[in-house]
């Protein structure tokens, strides 16, 4: 719809929409609409649209379009920001079918002839954790996306997590409410992620199992499905993905899935000294967002023009990512691998310390590599448990991470395959007549 001379597009059923019908309807006639008379022109415009209406793919915030990534600035211009293997630029009446949600605020224009380093020091993290939060800003303003990685930032009391994570969301996909608590179920997971582009979780104490799971869905693209009244049978769904922001999770060693589309940052603690007044941190912060974000889509541009060039000797759990950060390298003044070396390193990291966290996968690698010697092992599950109890301490064996019966201990043996496989122990599970077989081999 044409409003003081640019195009805006709201679904016929919001708010927004009813408030521009109401108003062209009272420059006609001088009256407002019966709720009755609003009612059926709103079901005559959804029938109209549904039948006679142009099919577009909608965006929020971020697109991809014949070639070209698109930005949305959520200004109430509606203007979005082009990017191309050229450069960028901001449009007006941009092509793109960008929709809105109450709750978006807006991007400020960027500008042209920063670098990125300048935002360094306010990133309170090593040069490795810096270079991945970097990465993962430019993956969530990449319209190219179908996969994000998680940012979990940790670190102790004091780290600055609430504050770098609001900063990390002012320029990724700005917003009313800047930062959420923990869904209660998957259908709030499912409303969050339909109302805006980047999810933030604030202080993150634990993480149930069911919502590991679908953060894990939510970061590499699925779908959510849900009745949309309990009246009836309607459909109300989700599909694609979202980037995740947590923030305070003390660790991701229980969520070994979670862990693995992760990048972990510990925050350095800041100490007196080195703390400034939280106004004078926004102050400076607003100052330079307009050319970090001109810089971060320099970034998105070097990426548009390299990508197809890109090929990994190895490709791990969220490749897309690798790959787009390796195009990206020389846009963010990062030599060749040095992105690559970063984003390896975190993982064997992480991988360590979700092994560490696995009282299976500990149990199982002592039981091969030093009672075993390295000598292949095989039997059942019951067999194996039995084996195990005998080398765990009573403190493990009586912990909730135990497992106590033998089909929970197999579940158990399944999440710590991947770990094993890491330390060259391959764990394989074979079906023999009867039996169902653990095989324990050195690889």
């Amino acid at each position: 719809m044409l409003v003081n001379g640019h195009y805006e597009h709201w679904p016929v059923e919001s708010q927004s929409f009813k408030r521009w019908l109401v108003g062209r309807y009272y420059e006609k006639t001088g009256l407002a609409p019966s709720t009755q008379n609003l009612g059926d022109a709103l079901r005559v415009f959804e029938v109209r649209a549904l039948e006679q209406g142009a099919c577009h793919e909608p965006f929020m915030r971020t697109g991809w379009q014949d070639g070209e990534s698109w930005l949305d600035l959520a200004d109430e211009s509606w203007q979005a920001v082009r990017i191309t293997r050229d450069g960028w630029e901001v449009i007006n009446n941009p092509p793109v079918k960008f929709i809105r949600k109450q709750t978006m605020s807006p991007l400020p224009l960027p500008e042209k002839g920063y670098g990125i380093e300048e935002m360094h020091h306010l990133i309170n993290a090593e040069e490795e954790d810096c270079k991945l939060i970097l990465g993962w800003m430019v993956a969530s303003l990449w319209g190219r996306s179908r996969s994000y990685p998680v940012l979990a930032l940790g670190g102790e009391q004091g780290s600055g997590k609430s504050t770098m994570a609001r900063l990390l969301r002012s320029i990724t996909d700005p917003c009313a409410v800047s930062a959420s608590s923990l869904p209660k179920d998957e259908r709030d997971l499912m409303v969050m992620a339909q109302n805006g582009h980047v999810l933030n979780f604030d202080n993150v104490s634990k993480m149930e199992g069911w919502l590991s799971d679908a953060i894990c869905r939510m970061a590499t693209g699925s779908g959510f499905i849900s009745r949309k009244l309990h009246t009836d049978g309607d459909a109300y769904w989700f599909q694609g993905a979202r980037p995740v922001l947590l923030n305070g999770i003390p660790a991701l060693t229980e969520r070994a899935d979670l862990a693995e589309r992760a990048l972990s940052v510990r925050l350095k603690r800041i100490d007196e000294v080195g703390r400034q007044p939280e106004e004078l941190f926004w102050q400076e912060w607003e100052q330079l967002k307009p050319r970090m974000l001109g810089a971060l889509l320099d970034a998105l541009s070097t990426a548009i023009r390299n990508i197809e060039s890109v090929h990994l000797d190895r490709h791990p759990r969220m490749a897309d990512f690798a790959r787009l950060m390796v195009a990206a390298s020389s846009g963010l003044g990062w030599e060749e691998g040095e992105f690559l070396e970063a984003y390896e390193s975190n993982r064997r990291g992480t991988a360590e310390a979700v092994f560490e966290g696995d009282p299976v996968a500990v149990a199982l690698h002592e039981f091969l590599m030093v009672r075993q010697g390295g000598e292949s092992w095989v039997g059942t599950a019951t067999e194996l448990l039995a084996e195990l109890n005998m080398i765990v301490s009573d403190q493990i064996r009586v912990s909730r991470f135990w497992p106590a019966k033998v089909n929970a201990f197999g579940n158990a043996v399944d999440r710590a395959a991947p770990l094993l496989r890491q330390k060259r122990i391959q764990v394989l599970k074979k079906a023999t007549g009867s039996k169902r077989l653990i095989y324990l081999d050195v690889i």
